[in-house]
């Protein structure tokens, strides 16, 4: 199959992003956006995380690019912070960026800990500097004294994500050359063998739109990819609990000490409250569960907790509005000539930011298919897409839930549950399936079909750390420090120290993320 027509069903914030990314790197290959009018929007995805760095170059933007910053909202974000996961009162971050190892192993801080309780600096601290940015709330682009933090790559924004999408539509999409028809798909023609062969309009019954390919974004309903092509759904709420969210957007009283450069993550009784504040106003949001607690419940408990950050008046101010979360993916993300990028393929919740995360990564992964042989598309193809999106979703999955399940909680009925009764993973996946066969054909679509190779541990470790799952035994760091007492104490320890001292003392003299912001980019 050669693509050289791409049909886009619905607009929003992945509907843009794909086409924005297609047709800034896809020449002479015609692309039409069907935007549906009035449509609401989820209005969820307003955090990204640092891999979004990637696409944003991929369409010619960057963190530095004013135009792009003040249209979308936009402010800085360097970390995730998690209040309240392992235990009431307990903090720990996930900082962006490539950790720091300086001559010594993941295992080593856990060690140091085990043997010296009273050393101070925390697993994020040990390994990655760019944690001195988040406790700070300053900012910097880069400098020796954090020595491991790249602006360009290790900053993620919290920004307007709806405003992003019309961003995208109007500075990228129409000056190159999209097509643009606002209207909704009133039915879906399929062809003898099952590839869609046109769509045509509600506004006219006549009218036929073709295109070579056509990509799903119109989010939950997954018009084309689920109720047209029958992808199956597949729930994950097994395991993630979380199926509804209250959302609301708190103005700025003080926004030089409430505008922080992370995400602010804080777990509740039945869930837990999101804090992403952008240029002109926080987004706040309660993610919780209908299974054990009521909406009614759930707004009670959320206003409390906006009561103690921003005072009773701005928190009874705030409106709030319910959103209904569907989690979880479809069996197949290509089937036949149709795509789904976005909701329409699949979401987990909102922690760690991955709703936009799916979309632009699999977008960047369609781009790289479809630039792969010149727009020609073979069944390989599809199947490489469809296992390594597989990968991703679930390897997120898995990351997502062990933020609840190291959890030590135990004060509410949902926190029970989690710690001592969830089955987050089943018997099956606990075994290594990677050598069942054909095991080259497997290697070659996870070579070629995924897309930045992330798949590293880093992300696990600063979760576990921040939980206290240990996995060194006071058994094994006393064997370790009979062999490496003298370089803890005289050399790991020390450089910490060092290190600490050297990015405060710097970072007293860099501005704050709103100060930084006003005068780099809201100038």
């Amino acid at each position: 199959m050669k693509v050289e027509s791409i049909c886009i069903v619905g607009g929003g914030s992945s509907g843009w992003m794909t086409a924005a990314l297609l047709v800034k790197n896809l020449k002479n290959t015609e692309i039409t956006v069907i935007e549906p009018r009035d449509v609401p929007t989820i209005g969820v995805g307003e955090s990204t995380m640092g891999h979004i760095n990637r696409y944003l170059h991929t369409i010619g933007l960057s963190g530095r690019d004013k135009d792009f910053m003040t249209e979308c909202d936009a402010t800085y974000k360097t970390s995730v912070r998690f209040n309240d996961f392992k235990e009431k009162g307990h903090t720990f971050q996930y900082p962006f960026g490539v950790s720091r190892f300086f001559n010594c192993s993941p295992e080593d801080w856990w060690i140091i800990k085990k043997l010296y309780p009273d050393f101070d600096i925390s697993y994020s601290e040990f390994y990655n500097p760019i944690t001195y940015l988040a406790n700070t709330n300053k900012m910097c682009f880069q400098s020796e004294y954090i020595p491991n933090f790249r602006f360009d790559q290790d900053t993620a924004y919290h920004f307007d994500a709806t405003a992003f999408g019309q961003y995208l539509k109007e500075k990228i999409c129409i000056p190159n050359g999209v097509k643009v028809i606002r209207d909704t798909v009133d039915r879906v023609q399929l062809d003898s063998r099952g590839y869609i062969d046109f769509l045509i309009p509600k506004g006219s019954k006549t009218w036929r739109i073709k295109a070579d390919l056509y990509i799903d974004c119109t989010g939950f309903k997954s018009l084309l990819l689920e109720q047209t092509m029958g992808s199956e759904f597949v729930s994950f709420k097994d395991v993630l609990l979380n199926d509804t969210a209250i959302a609301g957007r708190v103005e700025y009283s003080d926004p030089e000490s409430e505008m922080i450069n992370l995400t602010d993550c804080t777990a509740l009784d039945n869930g837990w409250v999101w804090r992403t504040p952008t240029w002109s106003r926080i987004g706040t949001g309660y993610v919780f569960s209908s299974d054990f607690t009521t909406n009614e419940k759930a707004e009670e408990e959320f206003r409390s907790h906006l009561t103690k950050l921003y005072g009773k008046k701005r928190a009874e101010k705030t409106d709030l509005r319910t959103i209904n979360i569907r989690h979880g993916k479809h069996k197949q993300a290509w089937v036949k000539n149709c795509v789904g990028v976005g909701l329409s393929y699949g979401f987990l919740e909102p922690l760690e930011a991955t709703g936009l995360f799916t979309t632009h990564e699999n977008a960047l992964r369609l781009l790289d298919t479809l630039q792969r042989r010149d727009g020609f598309i073979s069944q390989m193809d599809r199947n490489t897409f469809n296992m390594t999106t597989d990968y991703d979703i679930e390897a997120m999955k898995q990351f997502i839930v062990i933020h609840y399940v190291m959890s030590k909680r135990e004060d509410s009925e949902y926190w029970r549950y989690i710690t001592n009764d969830l089955e987050y993973i089943s018997p099956e996946d606990l075994l290594d399936l990677t050598v069942q066969s054909p095991r080259l054909f497997k290697e070659i679509c996870y070579d070629v079909g995924h897309v930045g190779r992330y798949g590293d541990l880093s992300g696990t470790l600063y979760i576990a750390a921040g939980m206290d799952y240990y996995p060194v035994s006071e058994t094994l760091a006393e064997y370790a420090f009979s062999k490496f007492s003298k370089r803890y104490e005289e050399e790991l320890m020390p450089l910490a120290y060092k290190e600490k001292r050297k990015a405060l003392e710097f970072l007293e003299t860099m501005p704050t993320a709103y100060k930084f912001l006003k005068d780099n980019i809201y100038v």
